[in-house]
């Protein structure tokens, strides 16, 4: 009964947390550690390339959390730096130019929630501070008014820079890395669990309700051999458009081409080994697979 129970609790902690996909050992081990984190108070810093589903991370904690207010994601770089203050701490009406009526900002729309500061290496180092001041004490002066306002928000901050070597730099502030830096969530790129790329794209492809629509062997294991430098977003996007283009019931190699997946130009010499492997040898198949003629195949394959 023990052992049972054990191994419910341990599937219940791998599960995928909302909105995810991925079976991959790394996949598990961040399921796991959002579920740890998300009921404390502890800043959590997201780190990972473009497209790993860094929002998709913060969400999930807020919504572990058992927090009552929203969440809020403050995208650090789409905001001028001389908006910042207006953006974030709000403003009232007439406090500057334009200011027509009073907006809350992000820090009070967030009380009671989670603000996510994505992209927070973007942001220069005098709004570094003011933000640093707000983290620490849960106050700040929106733009035009006489008075300072509170929030309770739990800070999540996610970067595809890396703050330390920013802070050697000297670009970003010291003091503020290390508030943020209380639970670090790594993200893997794609590259590195291409084992759920068919999980994936199946599963993006069902969002546009096609039925029977599905992708062949050989699409599949072109999906798979790419190295996906967009990570989860591009084989979204890729799907995206090959669903929309599609007419047949099957997706062929032919069909993700056209779709935009170079894989001609994108394959390394480790990847055109392993997709050959993956076809026990045969360069045609393989050739079929990466969307490639077979002589351009044994072509690339002769020079490594």
């Amino acid at each position: 009964m023990t052992l049972s129970l054990h191994r419910a609790e341990q599937a219940a902690a791998d599960a995928p947390l909302p909105g995810m996909i991925g079976e991959h050992p790394s996949m598990k081990a961040v399921y796991r550690l959002v579920r740890r984190v998300a009921p404390t108070d502890l800043p959590v810093l997201i780190v990972g390339e473009t497209g790993t589903g860094k929002e998709l991370v913060a969400r999930a904690v807020h919504q572990l959390s058992g927090r009552r207010g929203a969440f809020v994601a403050f995208n650090a770089s789409a905001v001028a730096n001389t908006l910042f203050e207006a953006a974030l701490f709000g403003h009232v009406k007439g406090g500057y130019t334009g200011a027509t009526c009073d907006a809350p900002g992000y820090l009070l729309e967030g009380h009671g929630g989670t603000v996510l500061f994505d992209e927070i290496g973007s942001m220069d180092l005098a709004s570094q501070a003011k933000l640093l001041r707000a983290i620490e004490t849960r106050e700040f002066r929106p733009v035009g008014a006489r008075a300072d306002r509170k929030s309770d928000f739990r800070v999540v901050a996610a970067t595809n820079a890396d703050l330390r070597e920013l802070v050697c730099e000297g670009r970003f502030r010291r003091d503020l890395f290390e508030r943020l830096h209380g639970v670090v969530i790594a993200l893997p790129p794609l590259r590195t669990r291409m084992q759920d790329v068919p999980r994936l794209a199946a599963s993006f492809l069902a969002r546009h309700d096609h039925g029977a629509l599905r992708f062949t062997e050989d699409a599949l294991a072109m999906l798979s051999a790419y190295h996906w430098p967009g990570n989860v977003r591009e084989l979204r996007q890729v799907v995206d458009r090959v669903a929309v283009m599609v007419d047949a019931a099957a997706i062929a190699v032919e069909d993700v081409v056209v779709a935009g997946l170079d894989q001609a130009r994108g394959s390394s010499a480790e990847e055109l080994e392993r997709v050959l492997a993956a076809h026990g040898g045969d360069v045609s198949k393989a050739a079929r697979a990466l969307g490639l003629p077979r002589s351009t195949l044994r072509s690339r394959l002769k020079r490594i």
